[in-house]
């Protein structure tokens, strides 16, 4: 019978938060409570008797477990090498199921149409506007960066050795997602909304100053590493990436700013330096800008790209 493995990584979350979680786990119907287990990772945070605290959930098998602030990246990774299911999931502790029949719809898909290298569901993003309201956002099933309504099935990320990133504490669930992604010969997309990404203004994410947006450096160094593993697995996908990654890059560099110039020009023409052989020629980057300029749904949708040139020939440096 098909099981599955909950990770969830938690540091600054409070016990009401916890089990927020854990109740929209514990609430699911339709499924049998064996095949789940919740494995729950305290990265540093404050001590609690979580055996104690959440008893109450008597469906969950949870596994309780410290790491010393290593972050959501290798907490989670910490989840995964104890876990035994053959389908690993992650949730953040601040989130929950969008609804009781969350994960049947996963178990439904593997009862239908046998396993997957991945099966990637739609979640919501809850989000505030101008006035404060409460408003949410549904996102397609075909997102490739986010952790969320996710299962990855255990045999495929060891076989292709995936792991998260020691060095990466921003970025890590790209790195992880996208690589997981792009080296798949098998993702089952389910219509069904699974998730619920709640609002949290002290995320880094959701922080007002977006500063994870400015550091240009660790998204480099997120990218090649990220390469570095495309060029292992799937080389062809290198070029690809590689351009996506100049293009976007650009962009970020002239409307974000780094946080740290010296830092990301450091990062950014290492990355050059490195996969210098691969042959891209101008065409294909202007198409790929022209592609990002012209889209309507693109955060680019009509920027002015006059400096593009200066970007590719002082090697990333816009000032």
């Amino acid at each position: 019978m098909t099981s599955v493995s909950i990770i969830i990584p938690y540091h600054s979350e409070n016990e009401y938060v916890i089990g927020r979680v854990l109740s929209s786990i514990n609430n699911q119907i339709g499924i049998d409570f064996s095949n789940v287990e919740v494995q729950l990772i305290n990265d540093g945070g404050k001590e609690t008797d979580p055996v104690q605290k959440f008893s109450l959930f008597n469906n969950l098998d949870i596994h309780y477990h410290s790491t010393n602030g290593v972050g959501p990246g290798m907490a989670r990774q910490y989840g995964i090498e104890q876990s035994k299911s053959d389908y690993l999931m992650f949730m953040d502790a601040d989130d929950e199921f969008h609804n009781v029949g969350s994960l049947l719809a996963f178990f439904n898909v593997v009862k239908g149409s046998g396993d997957h290298q991945i099966i990637i569901s739609k979640f919501l993003e809850q989000i505030k506007n101008k006035e404060g309201e409460d408003r949410f956002l549904t996102h397609t099933n075909h997102d490739w960066n986010s952790v969320y309504a996710k299962w990855f099935n255990r045999k495929y990320i060891e076989d292709i050795g995936l792991k998260f990133h020691p060095e990466l504490r921003i970025f890590e669930d790209t790195y992880f997602v996208n690589l997981a992604a792009s080296v798949s010969e098998d993702i089952y997309y389910s219509d069904a909304i699974t998730y619920a990404w709640l609002y949290n203004d002290k995320s880094l994410v959701r922080s007002g100053t977006k500063s994870y947006k400015r550091q240009i450096d660790l998204w480099a160094k997120q990218t090649r590493y990220s390469l570095e593993f495309l060029k292992r697995h799937k080389p062809q996908k290198v070029k690809p990436r590689l351009i996506s990654y100049l293009t976007e890059t650009y962009f970020w560099a002239k409307y974000r700013t780094p946080l740290n110039w010296d830092d990301y020009l450091k990062e950014h023409r290492k990355l050059l330096n490195e996969f210098k052989d691969v042959e891209i020629s101008d065409n294909e980057l202007e198409d790929k800008l022209k592609s990002k300029i012209e889209d309507k749904n693109s955060v680019w949708f009509q920027k002015n790209t006059d400096d593009f040139k200066k970007y590719l020939q002082n090697r990333g440096d816009l000032r």
